[in-house]
């Protein structure tokens, strides 16, 4: 396909440009113990998780990996993912959630990054802004929101947040140097174990027979996931087909079909699921971050 016709087409269906950050939930700066354990969450928001110093542990959508000062992960929207502190270090991190539009947000998807000396100066940019402009939120060394702030404020929030676009453009440009996950023995089974699940998330899967598919214990199982996910395989699961209810949602699809596609016994259990996990029904959740 000719370069210049799918830049054209890419114009031509997205007014957001290459990327774009529509809005800014949480930003914030902290410092943990050695002991810090985050267990597993999603959101319907992009989260970009940068080390600033120690290590940590990260798991997304069955991959693994672990972060050195100087490493960014991001996570897209509806990602069941979890971190935690490794190598008995106390990681400081810079952690921002938002909304983001542009095809190119695609390409940044289970994106993990070693940040050159460029762009380790863009984010030490972006960290000095944030530190100068939100100093209470550093004293109490736990998470300040830029956007309680900066509500009255909305050229500092423009300014911050084109300055994180170029950021993420940064990465974008640098796609092809994404990290690889890493290749533990543990960490590839509880993967295999992840895709397997993917197989056959529009079924019911019960844990012995995804232990019995994959040729392991299912106690070996059990551990894998709270380990890795920080939950057991079972919710997993049901958040796996939740992340996939969103994704049918936005192209259309009703609550009784998606019910069905996904393996539930009727739309009203599914639409129970969904609201646990989200927090607001089918219906509810189209209205508030789809239809827009």
């Amino acid at each position: 396909m000719d370069t210049n016709w799918r830049r054209k087409k890419m114009r031509a269906r997205n007014n957001d440009g290459v990327i774009r950050i529509a809005k800014v939930y949480t930003v914030f700066e902290t410092h943990y113990t050695a002991s810090f354990y985050f267990d597993g969450e999603m959101h319907h928001f992009w989260e970009m998780v940068y080390v600033i110093d120690g290590m940590i542990g990260v798991s997304g959508d069955g991959s693994v990996f672990t972060l050195q000062p100087g490493e960014i992960i991001f996570h897209k929207p509806m990602e069941f993912h979890k971190l935690w502190a490794v190598s008995h270090t106390e990681p400081r991190l810079f952690i921002m959630s938002f909304e983001a539009k542009g095809e190119a947000m695609e390409l940044l998807e289970h994106g993990v990054f070693r940040l050159d000396d460029f762009q380790k100066q863009q984010m030490q940019s972006l960290l000095d802004m944030f530190r100068t402009w939100s100093p209470e939120a550093l004293k109490r060394e736990k998470q300040g929101s830029v956007t309680q702030p900066w509500l009255g404020e909305p050229a500092k929030l423009q300014m911050f947040c084109n300055m994180a676009e170029n950021v993420l453009l940064s990465f974008y440009a640098d796609r092809e140097k994404a990290l690889v996950t890493q290749t533990s023995e543990n960490a590839e089974l509880y993967g295999t174990l992840v895709r397997e699940m993917e197989r056959h998330k529009g079924e019911k899967l019960t844990v012995s027979e995804l232990a019995e598919k994959c040729c392991v214990s299912e106690a070996n199982v059990k551990k894998l996931f709270m380990k890795y996910a920080g939950c057991g395989p079972h919710t997993y699961f049901l958040n796996m087909k939740v992340s996939q209810a969103v994704q049918l949602l936005a192209k259309g699809h009703r609550v009784g079909e998606i019910s069905q596609m996904l393996g539930f016994d009727n739309p009203n259990y599914f639409g129970v699921v969904f609201k646990r996990i989200t927090g607001y029904s089918p219906i509810h959740y189209k209205r508030l971050y789809l239809n827009r």
